[in-house]
């Protein structure tokens, strides 16, 4: 097999079946080969493969889902959709738990099929794309002298810049240029964006996360389908109920702790690295870690209990100041509002706090700003909410559906009468503006 081009690899241990598929194939102009086993498409299997996996779920030998998980282990690039005559709710569970982006049952839709087929060509090619980013970094990486390697440790630590001159027994200047040359080397505009590549390649964080935490939405949704499809009634409303529920709890788990927890990592693998200036890379890295891992644990503890991100006894204004000093080692940020604001009810605070929170924690992945500007104000039986960077910007038009951080500022506002926009240009920064009636 050659592993230069995407295309559909299918394995199906009956003939009449495997026939049909390499058809459809056919059909949708798509590269397919063909396995009548597990054992025959590993023989075969090469790493750089991309891609979709057609995998039965019962085939001779080894099994779809066992093959799915060995895929899985060797970290391969092929997205995985499952097909079954034997298909229930818990095949499916374990099926999108270990990755795959669908389990379509037998007989299926041609329409189904091919949708799912396209989308898995789509993410593997994007899985693909963002390793080969990934190799180019690291020779970057691997580029730089051991000086700036000091450097770069300094910098994912939140070493100011005069204690690092002092720390290296070099002037100012010195540090200015060596920064510079980092930044040069690395294709980066910032310290923000220079701590994400260098953490992603150095601890060994899985790379292909932005694109697979896509799918968690799209896995949420599907499951009252296949539930449907196996004979359980679950009426409409409560099916609403359901997804509404799970919506909420991924978007609170996804801008709360996991924030944290992810901003604390990078200052702890920066404790890894070596040199000389190790000790206070790990001094500055460990209080870092420390302050944020303490927050994280908790907003955690506050979500077991069925808390709002917010306490009752504060306002909204105390608890952005509060949010405002997790992100200061990282980000100069000013906050606005007006003198008098009234203190909105327990689910408009939280849903305030949460689109904040999110929309900071971006401005730090994507923007490289070095600062930002979050307003909250009220006019007219109305909060308004906006957060704006002075960053790269991008086309807002072309956001793909379904990104948890975006989709949960959207569907936070609209849940509560309200409107989010996004409004962004490449090289002219970000505005979120938020728009929530009084309840």
């Amino acid at each position: 097999m050659q592993g230069c081009d995407s295309r559909l690899f299918i394995v199906e241990d009956d003939p009449r079946s495997r026939k049909a598929l390499g058809a459809l194939a056919s059909s949708l102009k798509i590269k397919y080969e063909t396995f009548a086993s597990a054992e025959e498409f590993l023989e075969r299997y090469e790493s750089s493969l991309s891609g979709c996996a057609l995998l039965d779920y019962r085939l001779g030998g080894m099994d779809g889902l066992q093959l799915q998980g060995k895929l899985q282990a060797m970290n391969s690039m092929l997205s995985v959709v499952l097909i079954s005559a034997h298909a229930d709710v818990a095949l499916a569970v374990r099926a999108m738990k270990n990755g795959a982006l669908t389990l379509i049952e037998k007989p299926y839709q041609k329409d189904e099929l091919s949708d799912a087929i396209h989308k898995a060509m789509k993410r593997s090619e994007e899985v693909r794309r963002m390793r080969e980013g990934s190799a180019d970094q690291r020779q970057h990486l691997e580029s730089l002298t051991a000086q700036e390697r000091q450097m770069v440790d300094l910098v994912l630590a939140g070493v100011p810049q005069k204690r690092a001159a002092r720390l290296l027994k070099i002037s100012l200047r010195t540090v200015n240029r060596l920064r510079a040359a980092i930044y040069r080397k690395m294709g980066v505009g910032s310290a923000v964006e220079l701590t994400r590549i260098v953490t992603g390649l150095e601890g060994n964080a899985v790379n292909d996360v932005p694109v697979l935490a896509d799918d968690v939405m799209r896995q949420e949704s599907s499951l009252p389908s296949v539930q449907n499809r196996f004979g359980r009634t679950l009426s409409n409303a409560c099916h609403d109920e359901i997804q509404d529920s799970a919506r909420f709890i991924a978007y609170d788990l996804h801008d709360g702790p996991a924030q944290y927890l992810s901003m604390a990592l990078t200052h702890l693998q920066s404790c890894e690295q070596g040199g000389d200036v190790r000790t206070a890379v790990r001094d500055a890295a460990f209080q870092n870690a420390k302050k944020l891992l303490m927050r994280g644990n908790d907003e955690l503890r506050s979500f077991i209990n069925g808390l709002h991100a917010t306490s009752a006894a504060e306002s909204i204004v105390d608890a952005l100041r509060k949010l405002i000093l997790a992100f200061e080692n990282q980000l100069d940020i000013e906050l606005l509002h007006d003198p008098k604001f009234t203190q909105p009810d327990p689910r408009v605070s939280t849903a305030i706090y949460r689109i904040v929170q999110e929309s900071l924690a971006n401005v730090i992945r994507h923007s490289q700003s070095r600062k930002a500007r979050v307003e909250v104000r009220q006019d007219d039986g109305q909060f308004f909410v906006e957060i704006k960077d002075w960053g790269t910007g991008f086309e807002a038009e072309q956001i793909p559906p379904g990104r948890l951080g975006l989709g949960g500022i959207r569907e936070r506002a609209r849940s509560l009468g309200g409107e989010a926009r996004v409004m962004s240009a490449p090289g002219e920064g970000t505005r979120v503006i938020v728009r929530i009636p009084f309840a």
